[in-house]
């Protein structure tokens, strides 16, 4: 089995920015080591390469707004994602939504929180969800990679 030097391993810088997040639904210790992961094997796999991501997790109403100033949509969604193209990426995620979507969807919130995450990375690495033909590549891709990272371990 290879020995790998984390420092190595995670190239990419990850920037954590908790806000809210519903109460004892989720290990950040956990979900931190997933996302790194998450993003290693999709920037690995995707021939995507990124210098850092601001990933910051918040409430319904700090999404609409940037929702709204940013891309003229006045309504609430699960994640946006910002590429600056220069190695830089902001992603912003309503936990809010995301637990409602986990109650819809019968998963944790966890696991749902990790989708969406992958989703962002996957418009990172150039997918988009414009078209239904995208949207269902795009939900085969979060399958393929979700499954991978949550057989990983931490």
């Amino acid at each position: 089995m290879p020995i790998y030097n984390l420092s190595e391993l995670f190239l990419t810088k990850v920037n954590f920015i908790f806000e809210h997040l519903p109460d004892n639904r989720l290990s950040k210790k956990e979900f931190k080591g997933k996302v790194k992961m998450a993003l290693r094997i999709i920037e690995e796999s995707e021939n995507m390469n990124l210098e850092s991501v601001n990933l910051r997790i918040t409430d319904d109403e700090s999404v609409r707004e940037f929702n709204k100033s940013y891309l003229n949509h006045d309504y609430y969604t699960d994640v946006i994602t910002f590429d600056y193209n220069d190695g830089t990426a902001d992603v912003m995620i309503s936990s809010v939504t995301v637990l409602k979507n986990a109650e819809n969807y019968s998963v944790s919130f966890s696991n749902e929180l990790l989708r969406v995450v992958i989703h962002s990375f996957l418009h990172l690495a150039g997918y988009d969800d414009i078209s239904l033909a995208k949207q269902k590549i795009m939900k085969l891709k979060e399958d393929h990679y979700l499954k991978v990272v949550e057989t990983i371990t931490f």
